[in-house]
């Protein structure tokens, strides 16, 4: 089989214990404002809400507005970083 091309990736890892996730999502700057973290961002939260977690959380830097704006789109808060001034907690229930 060929090489497929990579157009960004998406991750979750899960805290079974918290019953939460925690995500990164990398997506390459000239791919931005396409809807493609939209896209990866609901297909994590299906699957965690599938596994029965109740939150997933991430964290961007402050400078990440298409991040930060993003995400309050689909229902995150933000909250301070805990070890990380230049860093943005978002979080939502699922």
């Amino acid at each position: 089989p060929g090489q497929a091309p990579i157009y960004g990736v998406a991750r979750a890892s899960f805290h079974l214990a918290e019953r939460c996730a925690e995500f990164a999502i990398t997506i390459p700057r000239q791919l931005s404002g396409q809807g493609l973290g939209a896209r990866l961002l609901g297909l994590l939260i299906d699957q965690c809400r599938l596994r029965g977690l109740k939150s997933i959380y991430g964290d961007t830097l402050k400078e990440n507005t298409a991040m930060r704006v993003l995400a309050a789109k689909l229902g995150f808060t933000e909250e301070p970083h805990p070890d990380d001034a230049s860093v943005v907690r978002i979080r939502r229930p699922l």
